[in-house]
């Protein structure tokens, strides 16, 4: 706040997006809207989003830059737009319709092993598990899912993918449940 927004806009850029967004957090409204403007619009689109969650929420904890691709293009075009995007790009793909609503994923591997001109569709699995933006930490910890996946979509109220969850991210929230906990009840083991 003693920083100009420009200069402090410069810092912030330089950060990942939920530490930045961890950092507004601290700030009054009043303070954050300057700052956000004068962020470039990559960086202040999903520190915006993450802002719109509580803290301790899925939303507050998801990547909101995580790669999804819409279901109507081919192998060829969705490999294109991971090379383009590959520093956002998970373990999977996420795929969504034109209302952005999460109707599948497909894993890399199989996105690079399918044929080129064959639609995404072909390889997208329809049954993809899911955790709403509302969630709180406990509920994202013990989703059944994690012994399978690596990362985990986050969708809003209607189904609409908003971003996802790393692995890194449930394994910090794991140490801090296990930190709270032993606040709580000390003589526990």
């Amino acid at each position: 706040t003693e920083l100009d927004p420009a200069r402090a806009a410069a810092i912030l850029n330089r950060l990942e997006v939920q530490d930045a967004a961890a950092l507004l957090r601290t700030l009054e409204p009043a303070e954050q809207a300057p700052l956000l403007a004068a962020l470039d619009e990559d960086d202040a689109q999903p520190i915006s989003l993450l802002l719109m969650y509580p803290e301790g929420t899925a939303g507050a904890y998801m990547d909101p830059r995580a790669l999804c691709v819409p279901a109507d293009i081919t192998i060829d075009q969705a490999q294109q737009r991971v090379r383009v995007r590959y520093q956002r790009t998970m373990y999977y793909v996420y795929v969504v319709d034109r209302d952005k609503e999460l109707i599948g994923v497909v894993n890399l591997r199989e996105l690079f092993m399918a044929p080129k001109g064959a639609p995404l569709a072909s390889v997208t699995r329809r049954t993809v598990a899911r955790i709403k933006a509302s969630a709180r930490r406990n509920a994202i910890v013990m989703h059944p899912r994690w012994r399978e996946l690596h990362t985990l979509p986050v969708v809003d109220d209607d189904g609409r993918y908003l971003g996802a969850i790393r692995y890194r991210t449930l394994r910090r929230l794991e140490v801090e449940s296990a930190s709270e906990s032993k606040r709580k009840h000390p003589l526990t083991v």
